[in-house]
């Protein structure tokens, strides 16, 4: 009995290192702070952690994430870490802090958890006993790389680059070293957080906002620039990431083809540099919201005429609906109908009611059918209620039209 209760101990064990796995993936390679930081995404990632066991903290506010990257080597220096090796290191980093570790590519990947005061303490501990104890258990080399401490569960994607930027400054006849990307790197003014959130509103400019927000955002960004007196280094490198941004948010929104329009005004092999003043860019910015707008708008009227065109078509089709038609052309209905009322000023009832009724107008003058006839011919399936729309439309009923007309030709 107590052989089974440890197997299965062993098995549950298994799993929840599963789930924390699972957990841990996405959070290592999935850009979770593209759009700035984000309080709810973060609290979000927060509760998941939670409910996978990866945070058991009472005060789990109080907790920021350090990635550290592992990787043995042999006495060539190159890369030999095994699977296994992942339980060597969690044996080592349990010691010191609460941790989930995964193996990817060749390589331990440790996301450490701890207040401030304990990575003060236990960081550079925790890195020597692993390299240490590799050597000396092992007999092989280790090199670590240290990334930044973040206190974002969303932060986590760029501490995982910069663990890999850290032991990527290992050099090849080195066998045991401990790289902190704080000291291969020094960030001095660079705030990597207050980055992301500019890229991520003038993302969200360029995609929804005004020409004028757009306009007056990056006016109140040079400003802030000029007043925090930011390097000029610091800046080239925020304006290179703005065009970037410019680049990539065009043809994510409107396609290759406004892309190749945004590269006829700022060209790729031509970015402006050192020299460049803000408002380059903020031409540049203006000229690919104005690129955005007008694809969308040619979009909206290509879909509009596409959508009143199946209308047409296929009005007397009694399952015609806004779903039917916007799964045709491959939208959402919700969009379909914004796209419509931007673009006529009615909705789809009314532009499918008009083509049924001015159909039957013609039947109910010109034809001998009888109304229930008709009615089916237009796409209804009940004459009470499609006298009903008849006569809101026209003002008089399907029989009531059809004697006045017959009078008119005497």
């Amino acid at each position: 009995m107590e052989k089974k209760f440890q197997e299965f101990a062993a098995h549950d064990l298994m799993l929840e290192k599963m789930e924390k796995s699972e957990f841990l993936m996405p959070l290592l390679l999935d850009d979770y702070a593209r759009h700035g930081t984000n309080p709810e995404e973060h609290a979000r990632l927060l509760r998941e952690a939670e409910a996978c066991g990866l945070v058991e903290t009472k005060q789990p506010s109080l907790l920021k994430y350090v990635v550290i990257v592992t990787r043995f080597l042999d006495e060539e220096g190159k890369n030999c870490t095994p699977r296994a090796s992942m339980h060597a290191v969690d044996t080592i980093l349990q010691k010191y802090m609460k941790h989930a570790s995964i193996y990817l590519e060749g390589k331990v990947v440790s996301l450490l958890m701890a207040t401030d005061s304990g990575f003060e303490k236990y960081l550079h501990i925790l890195a020597d006993d692993i390299s240490q104890s590799v050597e000396r258990i092992l007999g092989l080399g280790c090199s670590i790389g240290i990334s930044r401490i973040t206190p974002y569960l969303t932060g986590i994607h760029e501490c995982y680059q910069e663990a890999m930027n850290a032991i990527g400054y290992a050099q090849g006849n080195e066998k045991n070293t401990v790289h902190y990307i704080s000291d291969e790197e020094p960030e001095g003014n660079l705030d990597h957080e207050m980055i992301q959130e500019i890229l991520g509103k003038i993302e969200n400019l360029l995609r929804s906002g005004t020409e004028q927000e757009l306009k007056s955002y990056m006016e109140r960004l040079s400003n802030q620039f000029i007043e925090d007196r930011i390097s000029r280094n610091t800046l080239s490198f925020i304006l290179l990431q703005i065009f970037s941004t410019v680049y990539r948010t065009v043809f994510a929104v409107a396609g290759s083809g406004a892309l190749l329009k945004l590269q006829e005004k700022a060209p790729v092999h031509n970015v402006p540099g050192r020299g460049s003043s803000v408002r380059e860019y903020i031409d540049i910015c203006l000229y690919a919201r104005q690129i955005i707008s007008e694809q969308r708008k040619r979009s909206g009227e290509i879909l509009c005429d596409q959508a009143i065109r199946m209308i047409q078509e296929h009005f007397m089709d009694q399952d015609l609906s806004l779903v039917s038609v916007s799964n045709a052309i491959s939208v959402s209905p919700n969009y379909l109908s914004a796209i419509l009322k931007k673009e006529t000023g009615r909705t789809f009832k009314d532009i499918l009611t008009e083509a049924r009724i001015e159909e039957a107008k013609k039947l109910v003058m010109y034809s001998s059918l009888k109304i229930r006839e008709i009615a089916v011919k237009c796409g209804y399936n009940d004459q009470h209620y499609f006298s009903y729309c008849f006569k809101k439309y026209t003002g008089t009923s399907p029989n009531g039209c059809r004697r006045a007309y017959g009078q008119e030709k005497e």
